[in-house]
């Protein structure tokens, strides 16, 4: 037991039963809200839905770990708190863009531009807690806020895998603090954890709410913010947090030597990411989310023995063996599907939608 007094017994054993317990409760309501008011956008292009579905319950996931913050700060006190609140808090421009998008349109771009918000304050925060911020955080911090959160959110493609996603990796975060101490940002991980799996059954057993981007977004900079904060070490480089974000990371670097191979605009959307090939390799919805979920775990095994001690260089390996292992198992290191990619690069007009025959993941 962490504390010896009855409070601290409520934060560890009561408070994550409350944010399952919220955010199932909360993506309830929101689900019924949203078909009520129809908080919903039709199906595009890249999606694998075809009916309108509503798309907040990223509001309800937010909403249940603010609740479990506040019960931390109720139990433990505002001083303990304060680190897992500040990044709560930096999170707020960012859900609120990926609110905008999930009932209208936001562009890329103001989803970057609120990722940066999000780190500026993040940073602030950091002086106010800490006393300064170092040149590394200040240059490292707003890359990574944003190329994890929207790795994130690349992952977000079939019922249940961003969420399964998020509470294998939350689960991983939470364990690396609390064997460092950092008890404010292991029980956010724990809270992260925990409202995601009370939102998956709406979401994993048929189309019945999505994360949406307020979701997959927010909880890609929670979780980014949470890596971040892992100790490094004597290292400059967080091997660490790269580790715990191997598998969303390892599906953004796929994608964009897919999508620039084959001439097209790397941020224009397509299905052709891994999950999307599962299921076109027949594999149903659940077996799919297992396979990317057994992916996820094993590169979050390797950043939490690196943390524990592990040899770097050989986690380091380790990671990148996982990485081809990944990229070969889905057709990418095949040198027939290369040619198939060289040779469409000279194509001249785009197709209408993707071309998914050549890269079947087992063929």
């Amino acid at each position: 037991m962490l504390f010896s007094h009855s409070q601290a017994l409520f934060a560890e054993i009561q408070m994550p039963v409350l944010a399952t317990s919220m955010g199932a409760v909360l993506t309830l309501f929101v689900k019924t809200c949203g078909f009520r008011y129809q908080w919903c956008r039709g199906p595009q292009a890249h999606h694998t839905h075809k009916n309108p579905v509503p798309r907040l319950g990223g509001i309800a996931v937010y909403l249940a770990i603010v609740l479990a913050i506040a019960a931390l700060t109720y139990a433990l006190g505002l001083r303990t708190a304060l680190p897992a609140l500040a990044i709560v808090a930096a999170v707020v421009p960012v859900l609120l863009v990926g609110f905008y998008d999930d009932i209208r349109f936001a562009t890329p771009k103001s989803k970057v531009l609120a990722q940066l918000a999000g780190a500026a304050l993040l940073l602030a925060a950091h002086r106010y807690l800490f006393g300064g911020v170092s040149l590394y955080e200040l240059l490292w911090m707003p890359v990574w806020l944003v190329v994890t959160t929207n790795s994130f959110n690349l992952v977000d493609g079939v019922d249940g895998l961003a969420s399964s996603t998020a509470v294998v990796m939350a689960l991983a975060l939470a364990a690396i603090h609390l064997v460092a101490g950092n008890i404010a940002f292991a029980f956010l991980a724990l809270f992260t954890a925990a409202a995601c799996l009370g939102f998956l059954p709406f979401n994993i057993f048929g189309h019945r709410i999505f994360l949406g981007d307020s979701g997959s977004l927010s909880i890609g900079f929670i979780l980014g913010a949470l890596a971040i904060e892992v100790p490094r070490g004597d290292s400059s480089i967080p091997w660490v947090a790269i580790a715990m974000f191997g598998y969303p990371l390892s599906e953004t670097v796929l994608t964009i030597v897919r999508r620039t191979l084959k001439g097209r605009n790397p941020f224009r959307p397509d299905r052709e990411h891994l999950h999307h090939k599962l299921r076109h390799a027949r594999l149903s919805n659940l077996r799919a989310v297992a396979v990317l979920c057994f992916v996820n775990a094993a590169f979050a095994a390797i950043g939490v023995m690196l943390a524990l001690g592990a040899s770097r260089w050989i986690s380091v390996a380790g990671i990148v063996v996982l990485f081809l292992a990944t990229a070969k198992s889905f057709g990418y290191l095949r040198a027939r599907n290369l040619a198939k990619l060289r040779r469409r690069l000279g194509a001249s007009r785009p197709e209408p939608l993707p071309d998914i025959a050549g890269y079947l993941p087992f063929k």
